[in-house]
Formats: structure tokens, C-alpha cells, sequence
């Protein structure tokens, strides 16, 4: 662990030779895990879950094999701990804002920066970011992720509730029902179509983020409206800075100069396009996207930028009483849209081992389907932004 901590070390310094300069890597290797309290630790993959890296380790048979399943439920009782080292060097590191990012901790869970701390976690689907510039000790850093049972977390609050919250998916010989009560995929707790693995881990990446000045928080370009030669389109941008001031922002080379104070900041960019090419879904035309690209300056210094893909089009739902009822269709672009799709659910029981490739075949499958609308269940995850990118080049 240690060589490989130095070896990052001097690839830093090889690239950091820049005053201030902004960075972002990933905190994904050498992790390891212990069930906390008990035993020695082993090595983890991150992202991951307890699951797969109990079995990685031959610690466990596969899950998937015959009953494995029963077997391996006292794993979901139990609480386990992760940890890794972070080499900080203020001369390195030396951005104005250096941020801890957990884009994905499943689920309880309190994280420890050098034994103190840093943030507690209840809820799988959200990412978790903390302001570590102040925290971190020169040298280095341990990182401590505490996982608790879902099951032992909640215990006293199902038996104490005032009345029993339907748990369809769990079944009957489970005592201890806490789907209703944790924001976690639902599936882990038992399916119709699936056996239950109720996860505990890392299971989206960790990130060290350094920033100057302003970054951008959240975006989205949307279509205002639409007729025979123009649309007229908006770009939202929430943007976090930390000195109050003119900020200059370049939307595709279009200068725009805003006042923003410290804090967070919503941007608003109203801009047309004359003769725009719609976005259509599969079977009623092309998926046509149009590119987007944002960067903003302070005292003339750059301090962030995003690039992103967006379609120019309308969707109407239509709810109107007729002969038999109420109506219930779709209109892209002012045209009814015959619904052709299908329900979908996660690609596995673990997520973190879905690939990106798996993703893209799936959706090019979807295509050549002729299908032109996915839902996504509500038992499962929010997934991946490349699952809706390629949704997006997909119609």
C-alpha cells in the first residue's frame, strides 16, 4: 500500500507544477474490510458490496449458487468497517477547496477521517460530499467507513412503530421487516423475481475534487417552446462559490457576466436556436443532440467547465375525458407517440459488477426491439448517467 501511495505521490508532483491547480482522481484502490470487531482485514473492491468481496476472498461460496442465499443472511445482521490511506501534501494539494466525494455509501454508515467524524450517512441512492481542506493532516490520512446493519439500525423502530408498514417484498419467515423504513434499493430485500441480498458498502466511487472559486453543482438545458424556424431553449446551472464577485460565463463561446455571492447560486441562461433539429424517439425520426459547452472565469482566472449532450424537443402527457373515459398517451413534439417498451429493472443483485458494456449492449437491444420508451422500476436504483446518455443517443 504504502509504495503504491508514493508512486501517486510523484505522478502528482509531475503534474502539479501549476499554482492552484484543480484536480479530481479516484480513491478506489486498496481498500480493505473487516467484519467490524472480529476479524482481519482482507482486501475490498470498490466499488463493491460486502457480498462480493466476502466471496472474492473465499470467505463465502457464490451467492447465486443453489440456496446460498439462506445460507448467507446472517451477512445482512452483521456490521462491517472499510478503510484506506490518503498521502496529503499542502504543497501538492493546493486548491482553495479539497472535497471528499462518496458518490454512493449503501447504506448506514459513518465515515471517519483519522478517527474524527466526518459525515453519517442514511440513505443508498444520494452521493455525500464534505469540505476536507481544514481536516486532513499533512502526511497520512486514514479513511474509516463503519457499516451498520440495515437490519440492527432499524430494529427498534419497526417494533415500536404504531402500526405494521405493508413489506410485500420480504417474506414471511422474516422477522425483523425494514424495507418500508430504509432508502435502500428495495429489491435486496426480496423479490417476486429475485432472492435477497440486503448489501451493505461502497458501491459507487470515492473521489478527492480540489477547487477554486466556483464549481458547478447541477445543470440541465431544457425546451421552452418550439415552432417552424426556432426554439427557444434554458439552461439552468446551480454553481457553488466561494468568493462573492462578477463572474464570467462562456455558454458555447456566448459571453454572459453575472454577480454571484458565496454560497449557491442559480444561473439562469435563456437562448434560441433558429431552424433546430428535433430529437425524435426510436421509429419517429433521429435522436439528434445538440452539445453544450459551459466555462466560467474569475478575476480572468478559469475555474471550471462542463461539457454535456441535450435534445431539443417537446413531451406533452395528454389526460382528456372522451366517450370512454380519460385519455392517456404521450405527444413528442406536438405527434402522438405509440408506447412500445418495456419495465426495467437492475441487471444484477450486486450493481457495482454491472459494466459498462453490459449497459450499452442492453441498449442498443432495447433499439433493435423497436421499443422507444423504458420505465425504470422504483424498487431498483437511480442509475447510472450512462444509462441515460445512451437512452438519450438512443431515442
Amino acid at each position: 500500500m504504502k509504495l503504491q501511495l508514493i508512486i501517486s505521490f510523484l505522478f502528482f508532483c509531475l503534474v502539479s507544477n501549476v499554482t492552484s491547480q484543480k484536480f479530481e482522481y479516484e480513491l478506489n484502490t486498496n481498500w480493505k474490510f473487516s467484519q467490524e470487531g472480529k476479524g482481519e482485514w482482507k482486501k475490498a473492491t470498490v466499488p463493491g458490496v460486502i457480498h462480493l468481496d466476502l466471496f472474492n476472498n473465499n470467505m463465502i461460496e457464490d451467492p447465486y449458487w443453489e440456496n446460498n442465499d439462506l445460507k448467507q443472511r446472517w451477512i445482512e445482521e452483521e456490521d462491517w468497517a472499510y478503510v484506506n490511506q490518503l498521502f496529503y501534501d499542502p504543497t501538492i494539494y493546493n486548491t482553495d477547496n479539497i472535497e471528499l466525494v462518496f458518490e454512493g455509501l449503501d447504506t448506514y454508515a459513518t465515515v471517519l477521517l483519522n478517527g474524527d467524524t466526518l459525515l453519517i450517512a442514511n440513505n443508498m441512492f444520494r452521493s455525500w460530499t464534505v469540505n476536507v481542506k481544514k481536516k486532513l493532516i499533512i502526511g497520512l490520512n486514514e479513511i474509516k467507513i463503519l457499516f451498520t446493519s440495515p437490519i440492527l439500525h432499524n430494529k427498534e423502530v419497526v417494533e415500536n412503530y404504531a402500526y405494521k408498514l405493508p413489506s410485500g417484498n420480504e417474506t414471511s419467515d422474516i422477522k425483523t421487516k425494514v424495507s418500508s423504513f430504509t432508502r435502500k434499493a428495495a429489491y435486496h430485500f426480496g423479490w417476486d423475481w429475485g432472492p435477497r441480498f440486503v448489501t451493505s458498502g461502497i458501491w459507487r466511487p470515492v473521489k478527492l475534487k480540489g477547487w477554486n472559486n466556483a464549481k458547478v453543482s447541477s445543470f440541465q438545458t431544457s425546451t421552452l417552446s418550439i415552432d417552424s424556424s426556432k426554439a427557444d431553449m434554458q439552461t439552468n446551472l446551480e454553481i457553488e462559490v466561494d468568493k462573492s464577485g462578477e463572474y464570467v460565463i462562456f455558454f458555447d463561446s456566448i459571453k454572459q457576466i453575472y454577480k454571484l455571492e458565496k454560497g449557491v447560486n442559480n444561473v439562469v441562461y435563456n437562448f434560441s436556436l433558429k431552424n433546430p433539429k428535433l430529437w425524435w424517439c426510436n421509429g419517429m425520426g433521429e435522436a439528434f443532440l445538440y452539445k453544450h459547452e459551459i466555462d466560467i472565469f474569475y478575476n480572468k482566472e478559469h475555474t471550471s467547465s462542463i461539457g454535456y449532450k441535450y435534445g431539443i424537443r417537446t413531451i406533452e402527457l395528454i389526460n382528456e375525458k372522451d366517450s370512454i373515459g380519460t385519455s392517456f398517451y404521450f405527444k413528442l413534439n406536438g405527434k402522438p407517440v405509440f408506447m412500445k417498451g418495456a419495465n426495467y429493472i437492475p441487471q444484477d443483485m450486486f450493481i457495482p459488477r454491472v459494466k459498462s458494456e453490459q449497459t450499452n449492449r442492453l441498449i442498443t437491444q432495447v433499439k433493435n426491439a423497436n421499443m422507444n420508451m423504458l420505465r425504470v422500476w422504483g424498487g431498483g436504483i437511480y442509475e447510472e448517467t450512462l444509462f441515460y446518455s445512451l437512452c438519450d443517443k438512443n431515442g
